[in-house]
């Protein structure tokens, strides 16, 4: 039997209320059911690692949202008290200036049949050996349509799954840099999904911190402020899937996004929650501006270095990336190990970085080591091989990405262009010229 682990967020998101402590007014009440499963009684699905600990930190994410959360953990989440939470409870009560979340992470199960049709199931707690006992796609999609009154619709899944949630594709979607975008975006109904894998992906359910990939990055997104990629204080689901697609690539496991029919230009938006804080609580280099986000800070950090290092100014980029790669920037991470490789005579440290970033989805770490192991004098044809399936993967998926965010592939504003030849790693022991000044 395939199995896959799962996980799944419905948000039938229905924006921020005052009431909420998110400081938006569109919307009255937020409610959030999340369900996590690690362990089942059948033989059929082996234990997680992460899936329960995945829904108590997004309970513990969406509560401090102002969400009133129901949580269903393991024993809990059985197929009944799923169904009737959703069809009986919820759908009561929801108006339509509320948001509702619905958070799964346990297996999903893709079912074949012929002509190359499939099914797709998330599995609950007392799911057997049968698709009878499990909780379709198409079962999701009506009551979606029950909680339809919502004006905002999000399913994330950390999931591989078979057949259709929604319909892929582009859609006519609003420029973010409009006036007063976030109001428009709030007003108009969403239905919107995130997945980590497709139904011949098996998604990683083990990743860094105690959280599967997927989900680790979106709650970095999220609760970090890594999404909130234009520092408004908000996090669009344009810059929240724009993250997590890039974060949460892996040699087998695709992010996507999809819509559920009823899509009317809305964005499903949560509040950056490290926006307000203030400069105090983290270090950051000076001359640095403090109003930014922690997300975008790190990024006005990458874009000193880049500044420092396209002057050869060598010690002063070292400085700035490695506290940027501290924070997590995978594109600091990679400047980081050129500098060490290049400049510092560090070629087994620097080589170990860039392979950090590369693995971590940035590409042009990925075309460094394609042309580092396509070089005579350090060439392995296996591993340059392997490189440049991974870039195509990555381009494939930034096709993807581009359907998602109009404002993709835009340069962004005041990002140095480094060339690609002082990216070149260069055969070992052939030093960068370089002035190691500030």
């Amino acid at each position: 039997m395939r199995y896959f682990r799962v996980e799944f967020v419905v948000a039938l998101l229905v924006m921020f209320s005052s009431a909420n402590g998110t400081g938006l007014d569109m919307f009255h009440n937020s409610y959030a059911l999340v369900v996590g499963i690690d362990t089942y009684p059948s033989s059929d699905w082996p234990s997680l690692e992460y899936a329960r600990s995945d829904a108590v930190s997004v309970a513990e994410y969406l509560a401090r949202q102002g969400f009133d959360v129901k949580t269903f953990l393991d024993e809990e989440a059985t197929r009944e008290n799923i169904v009737n939470y959703l069809e009986n409870e919820i759908a009561q009560f929801i108006g339509s200036n509320d948001r509702f979340v619905f958070f799964f992470a346990g297996h999903g199960h893709t079912e074949y049949f012929s002509e190359g049709r499939t099914r797709g199931y998330i599995v609950p707690y007392d799911g057997g050996s049968t698709s009878s006992t499990y909780l379709s796609m198409s079962r999701l999609r009506d009551i979606s349509d029950i909680l339809g009154i919502a004006r905002h619709q999000l399913f994330v899944m950390d999931s591989c799954y078979g057949g259709r949630l929604g319909s892929r594709g582009q859609r006519n979607a609003l420029d973010p840099r409009i006036p007063e975008y976030i109001d428009e975006i709030t007003k108009r109904k969403a239905r919107q999904i995130l997945t980590a894998g497709g139904a011949t992906q098996q998604v990683q359910d083990v990743g860094p911190d105690g959280h599967s990939v997927f989900t680790g990055e979106l709650l970095k997104a999220l609760d970090q402020g890594f999404g909130d990629t234009n520092g408004d204080g908000f996090i669009s689901f344009y810059e929240l899937s724009g993250y997590v697609l890039r974060a949460a690539s892996r040699p087998n496991q695709t992010p996507g996004v999809d819509y559920l029919d009823g899509h009317g230009q809305g964005e499903f938006v949560f509040v950056n929650p490290v926006h307000t804080q203030s400069s105090q609580e983290s270090q950051w280099s000076p001359g640095l501006p403090h109003s930014a986000t922690r997300g975008t800070r790190v990024v006005e950090i990458v874009k000193e270095g880049k500044r420092h290092f396209l002057d050869n100014k060598v010690e002063r980029a070292r400085e700035l990336f490695e506290e940027a790669a501290s924070l997590g920037n995978i594109e600091a991470e990679f400047f980081l190990g050129t500098i060490l490789y290049k400049s510092y005579g560090e070629e087994a440290e620097g080589l170990r970085l860039v392979t950090n970033s590369a693995e971590s989805g940035h590409v042009p770490a990925m075309k460094s080591l394609y042309k580092y192991y396509s070089e005579s004098m350090t060439g392995n044809p296996e591993r340059a091989a392997y490189w440049k399936s991974q870039i195509d993967v990555a381009e494939a998926l930034a096709m993807l990405v581009s359907l998602t965010d109009p404002t993709d592939g835009q340069a962004s504003q005041g990002d140095p262009d480094v060339p690609d030849d002082k990216l070149d790693l260069g055969p070992p022991g052939v030093p960068m010229n370089v002035r190691l000044s500030q």
